[in-house]
């Protein structure tokens, strides 16, 4: 189940979100404001939270796993324009990913564009080596087991479930006890180079199939060339099966 909780635990953003925050956004002159314009400050500052943490959880809506934010200050020095609406933002780019910022713009009132820190904490399963693999060696399920950890202090993307591992190598050896990441997964070929494999040669109403061997190793979908018996070389896309296609 995913949570999106302050550090404390609590709801987002009432706990993590010093209330002064909120006031330095909408305006100016604390000392300047009567009773009757406090009320309406109050009022400007919870929809300015509210809004903000709306986003947030918007932004992370499709994360799996469970989710912390702690969102920081702005700078106390900030002057900021009266402003009738506040909208938030993430660059062009960027993700609520670990150290992130939302950037908040007025869209009326006034003219001022400004980013608070916000930290992001992921967590969830990955899979973690029980043993030694070397570089080109197919994936077992004994291979691994799974642990929690916060994902967003991990390099790369780590790998969550075993789904992910079926019929893959990896392309480096890795030690026991290393937590896998999906750039080290590769497809494992369907034809290894030296493989007696069958050419199947497809036409408009006709089929031919032959035998050959298998000129260089390919997973499924990529281009495999065949020395077929009458010696010549063709070339098709590799199948499971040992299988050579061609289209004609």
């Amino acid at each position: 189940m995913k949570t999106i909780a302050g550090t404390t635990g609590k709801p987002l953003l009432s706990t993590v979100t010093p209330f002064n925050l909120l006031i330095a956004l909408a305006f100016v002159s604390v000392s300047s404001t009567c009773s009757a314009n406090g009320a309406a400050s109050r009022s400007a500052d919870q929809s300015i939270e509210t809004q903000l943490q709306r986003f947030i959880e918007e932004q992370t809506s499709q994360i799996p796993g469970r989710i912390e934010v702690d969102v920081g200050q702005l700078d106390p020095r900030l002057n900021l324009a009266p402003c009738g609406r506040v909208e938030a933002y993430l660059t062009a780019g960027t993700r609520l990913w670990g150290k992130s910022k939302v950037g908040l713009r007025c869209v009326s009132g006034a003219f001022w564009s400004v980013s608070i820190p916000v930290q992001v904490r992921v967590f969830g399963s990955a899979l973690v080596t029980t043993r030694s693999i070397e570089a080109g060696q197919r994936i077992q399920h004994d291979d691994l087991r799974e642990q929690e950890l916060e994902l967003t202090n991990e390099p790369g993307r780590p790998v969550q479930d075993f789904a992910s591992i079926e019929n893959k190598i990896l392309s480096r050896s890795i030690a026991s006890g290393v937590i896998v990441r999906q750039d080290w997964l590769r497809a494992m070929p369907v034809v290894q180079s030296g493989d007696q494999v069958r050419v199947h040669a497809n036409g408009t109403g006709f089929s031919i199939t032959s035998e050959g061997f298998a000129l260089n190793s390919a997973t499924a979908g990529q281009q495999v060339r065949v020395r077929v018996e009458s010696g010549r070389v063709v070339t098709g896309i590799a199948r499971p099966g040992r299988i050579a296609e061609i289209r004609l």
